[in-house]
């Protein structure tokens, strides 16, 4: 380099500039992606305190370096455990929002994955401890909706679908999107990323935390 001229060296550095920039904008949002800030704050209206969370996280087999309690939320880069997490929330929830259901049922030796929004239909004692649901009656299969576990939303990304179809406060964007307001393969998929989705408003609109 000491050959080069000073707008030669001038240009060079600001080449490596640049290239410096793009590569601390990739590694630190690749970081900022991948950690999950969860809403905690339903501890508030349950029985359920911060350590009894973390106590739950541990005895479901999930480690003490995977996450982080700060006050009203929890942080972490473990997708299972924003899953388990929303679904706690789920089935502790005493507001007036009814939150959605994802369950696991077997019906008939087959196996679905399901979405409800009143899971206490099909069985009065399921909680968030329940990995599987039994059916014996056939009529339950009327009170969930059973999704395709490959739907092509997966393939969104977690970012991407929030501000796809989503607006700041949460709320589907349902002027251009009412369509998904009852796919339940969206629905499913906004579970399966982390999100805790459920019925916002008296008008039965979509939102997520």
């Amino acid at each position: 380099m000491s050959n080069l001229s000073g707008k030669e060296r001038t240009i060079r550095f600001f080449e490596l500039f640049r290239i410096t920039l793009l590569i601390s904008s990739f590694v630190f949002g690749c970081v900022n992606d991948s950690m999950l800030e969860i809403d905690i704050s339903f501890v508030d209206y349950s029985d359920i305190t911060n350590d009894d969370l973390a106590d739950l996280l541990l005895k479901k087999g999930f480690q003490l370096n995977e996450f982080n309690v700060q006050n009203q939320v929890l942080l972490t880069k473990n997708l299972d455990i924003a899953i388990y997490v929303n679904k706690i929330h789920a089935y502790t929830n005493t507001l007036e929002n009814q939150p959605y259901f994802m369950l696991k049922v077997i019906h008939e030796e087959e196996e679905y994955i399901c979405i409800t929004y009143n899971p206490w239909s099909i069985k009065s004692d399921i909680s968030y401890e329940d990995e599987i649901v039994k059916l014996h009656k056939s009529e339950d299969l009327n009170e969930v909706f059973i999704v395709d576990p490959a739907t092509s939303y997966l393939n969104i990304k977690r970012d991407n679908l929030r501000k796809k179809y989503f607006d700041e406060q949460g709320g589907l964007l349902i002027k251009k999107y009412r369509y998904l307001n009852d796919d339940y393969n969206f629905i499913y998929a906004l579970i399966k990323k982390g999100f805790y989705a459920y019925i916002g408003d008296e008008a039965g609109y979509l939102f997520i935390e």
